[in-house]
């Protein structure tokens, strides 16, 4: 999700909100005889009803990823407006009804995990920001990375083709070997789905001059057309594993958001509870 002006009265929305139900909590814990506001008292009840119901929200986007879209559900760029923004406005509720303390042991571990859950957000919004833009600029040759193994296996299918062909008019038995032993040991392996982390020809200085040595090797117009259209995929191959590497930064996040927010339903469901009996 990218943040430009389209989420100018979001924000202005959530910090109007959240400004004013800051102040309003501190006007009536002022007024608020025997020491102030608690958690358990009408007015934080009603902080703590009103921050649930946001994180309630904001947990609904995954399960709206898998509804149909249905008119009546709204736009789902929406959705993912109202998970960052009343994300964020239901933490500083949530503050409110704890009167900006940790309480006890539940209490304590249910605010180290909604600031976790929050923070780990903040993370992936910032992520989406930067990382696109990166793909954009070092990736020239992007690619839908589920139709990845689609496009290796059509490069290696047609480089085993010239290959055939470039091999085949090599009439020098030393040329030969040496062709083959460069495509079949270092080239090939290098268009797997599977990267091979040692190979030379992920640092492209090095792939270059490789090539470069190799193009001195006397053969005909095959051998060329085969070395130069090679380049290319291994070129085009470490660009996708650029791309590979960059999504996987991109989507890491939800590796820890996701649990937590998990955590976070589980530990509020227990918060409930033990308020009501105690």
């Amino acid at each position: 999700m990218l943040i430009d002006h389209t989420h100018r009265s979001w924000i202005v929305g959530t910090f109007a909100v959240g400004m004013g139900a800051v102040t309003l909590y501190f006007v009536l814990d002022y007024f608020t005889p025997g020491g102030g506001l608690r958690g358990g008292d009408t007015v934080g009840l009603w902080y703590g009803v009103a921050g649930s119901a946001l994180m309630v929200f904001a947990g609904l986007i995954s399960a709206l990823r898998r509804l149909p879209s249905w008119w009546f559900l709204g736009q789902r760029r929406v959705w993912l407006r109202g998970h960052v923004w009343l994300g964020l406005l239901s933490g500083v509720l949530i503050l409110c009804h704890s009167h900006f303390r940790m309480g006890g042991p539940l209490e304590f571990l249910l605010m180290v995990v909604v600031f976790l859950v929050i923070g780990s957000g903040i993370l992936g919004l910032l992520l989406q920001q930067f990382i696109p833009a990166l793909i954009r600029e070092q990736v020239e040759s992007e690619a839908p990375l589920s139709q990845l193994d689609e496009i290796l296996l059509r490069m290696r299918d047609q480089s085993d083709d010239l290959y055939s062909k470039a091999v085949g008019e090599l009439a020098d038995e030393v040329a030969r070997l040496r062709v083959q032993g460069f495509y079949l040991e270092t080239a090939r392996p290098w268009l797997s789905e599977v990267l091979p982390v040692d190979s030379p020809i992920a640092h492209a200085p090095i792939s270059r001059e490789i090539f470069a040595q190799t193009a001195k090797i006397q053969g005909g117009p095959n051998l060329m057309a085969f070395l130069t259209r090679l380049e290319g995929y291994c070129n085009e191959r470490r660009q996708l594993a650029r791309q590979q590497q960059l999504h996987k930064i991109l989507h890491t996040w939800l590796l820890i958001h996701v649990p937590l927010s998990v955590m976070l339903l589980i530990l509020g469901i227990a918060h409930v509870i033990t308020a009501l009996y105690w």
